[in-house]
């Protein structure tokens, strides 16, 4: 079962060919729009391009089936950036969704700080596709 944001993504995707921008966009279908919880979180803070803003609204929440749908419905590859996310909420299952099944995640972007919980970490140096191996490296070296 999908949550509101799958029909929040599904009425601004399927419109957005008829404005110009995120704020026109739900301005002109503020009607539309004004009763999804997720639209109006989005839109009281700037989180940007309303395709990731959704993405990292569900991924904070862990709706790991919205996460799902949405890389669906909008072919996307925010990648490192949704990791992020996953990881400052503690959404284990959608980061392992992220790095299994939305491109490359490079974890020399950040991902990988001090403060990373051991278990994201583990599971991050295990699956790094950018960056096989180099982990092991890196800690002899340092």
């Amino acid at each position: 079962m999908s949550c509101d944001c799958i029909q929040a993504a599904k009425i601004l995707y399927n419109k957005r060919e008829e404005c110009d921008g995120l704020y026109n966009l739900i301005n002109k279908k503020y009607d539309e729009l004004k009763n999804y919880e997720c639209v109006r979180v989005i839109t009281d803070d700037n989180y940007g391009h309303i395709n990731y803003a959704l993405m990292s609204y569900v991924t904070a929440l862990g709706h790991l089936q919205c996460l799902k749908e949405l890389h669906t419905i909008y072919k996307a590859d925010w990648h490192t950036d949704l990791a992020e996310v996953a990881i400052e909420n503690d959404q284990f299952d959608c980061l392992r969704y992220i790095i299994e099944n939305m491109g490359r995640v490079n974890c020399g972007q950040g991902i990988l700080r001090q403060n990373t919980p051991q278990k994201y970490r583990e599971y991050i140096e295990k699956t790094c596709k950018n960056c096989k191996n180099q982990h092991s490296i890196q800690n002899q070296i340092f």
